[in-house]
């Protein structure tokens, strides 16, 4: 696993990846669809939160939920998907920077319910915390942005751009 961890660019990659690898297998298994309707979506949850409560009981819940999580994505049920995210996140203590700018970010692009949008707002600056570096910090001057925080959005705006040139990014979208 650390020769992986190394070529695939740490070990928060390396999970990630392994994850990602499991749910795609899962998905072939239950013949998951990118077509499939929001109707379909209770009985592929059904059938994979059985699959995890067999196959990995001690991990069933956290499997199912970001599931579920992903399954509201693909039928854009971004209501459903915005309360599942959020009953995930609040009691998730292991999620990474990366994990955590990654559902900020989904949040800022298809949720509009500004209770919602704080809830992506307070993962997006606790993954600030954990590891400050340009996409997170964009992320969270989008969320103050949408928001209506302008202060706050250009603050950090300011910032991700510092932080984005100093590495060499394309800080366009954020200019």
């Amino acid at each position: 696993a650390a020769a992986f961890e190394t070529a695939l660019g740490g070990k928060e990659q390396y999970n990630m990846k392994m994850y990602q690898l499991a749910f795609q297998s899962l998905y072939t298994e239950l013949g998951v669809k990118r077509d499939m309707t929001k109707e379909q979506a209770p009985e592929y949850i059904a059938k994979a939160n059985a699959y995890f409560k067999k196959v990995l009981p001690e991990q069933e819940a956290k499997l199912s939920s970001n599931f579920a999580m992903n399954i509201y994505r693909i039928t854009k049920d971004w209501d459903n998907f915005a309360k599942t995210a959020i009953a995930y996140y609040d009691n998730n203590t292991t999620a990474t920077s990366m994990e955590l700018n990654s559902i900020a970010w989904t949040f800022y692009e298809s949720i509009d319910n500004p209770e919602y949008l704080r809830e992506a707002l307070g993962w997006g600056l606790q993954s600030v915390k954990m590891s400050e570096e340009y996409a997170n910090t964009d992320t969270v001057a989008s969320l103050y942005s949408k928001l209506g925080d302008k202060m706050n959005a250009k603050v950090y705006a300011e910032k991700a751009i510092s932080l984005g040139k100093a590495t060499g990014q394309d800080v366009s979208s954020t200019e």
